[in-house]
């Protein structure tokens, strides 16, 4: 049985300052930020045999809001106009992870299950505005109104992610090739939604990866 205990402080401070190429000066927001957190990670794993190992983790998660989320203002008077929210608070999480790994001279083979849960999850929302069109009716076939699409990042009250992933290493003699051949599979599945039962547009339902590896023996 072994035991593992970590903490990390993480500071941001963000200062922006507008120049003479800022094109949206009104909406502008000059204000000075800073985040900062402690978090914290408790890991218990418990070797089952020489092969077998199986973990149970905890922790707590901090994502500072990045620069662009807050400030960044592009395609203003266009179909897709990039909001700011200089409003967005940090994220913060609670994360529980159950663990199985398998070793031996063939395969390396870790599975895993985990649950997370959100506040002010930060997440990308996209709105739609209608503006009135300035060439209707001089221009033909022309609406009066115009669809804008309003694409910002927003804090979501509360969130949840759950899922399970898989990590593989398949050594070259178990399919009859020689050491210097291995082939590596990951494949995670995530179920996402925040408190109203919708889901998250900024998480992956589904993911995988698999790629091949070979070490030349001269090397």
């Amino acid at each position: 049985l072994s035991l593992a205990l970590g903490a990390r402080y993480d500071h941001y401070q963000y200062s922006p300052q507008m120049d003479g190429s800022n094109k949206f000066p009104v909406s502008f927001d000059s204000e000075k930020k800073s985040f900062s957190k402690i978090s914290w990670q408790l890991g218990i794993n418990y070797q089952i045999t020489p092969e077998q190992q199986i973990g149970y983790r905890i922790s707590t998660g901090f994502r500072a809001p990045k620069i662009e989320e807050l400030f960044f203002e592009f395609g203003k008077g266009g179909m897709n106009h990039f909001m700011p929210n200089p409003q967005l608070r940090p994220e913060t999480a609670l994360n529980q992870e159950i663990t199985y790994q398998f070793k031996n001279e063939y395969t390396e083979i870790g599975l895993g299950a985990f649950y997370s849960k959100y506040r002010n999850f930060i997440d990308e929302r996209v709105s739609e505005k209608l503006e009135s069109n300035p060439y209707y009716p001089y221009d033909w076939g022309s609406k009066p109104y115009l669809s804008i699409n309003q694409i910002q990042f927003v804090n979501v009250a509360h969130a949840h992610i759950s899922g399970l992933e898989l990590n593989a290493t398949l050594n070259g003699p178990l399919f009859g090739l020689s050491e210097s051949w291995k082939f590596h599979i990951k494949g995670q599945y995530s179920k996402r939604k925040n408190q109203d039962g919708d889901p998250l547009k900024s998480i992956q339902p589904w993911s995988a990866l698999m790629s091949v590896e070979y070490q030349d023996p001269s090397q």
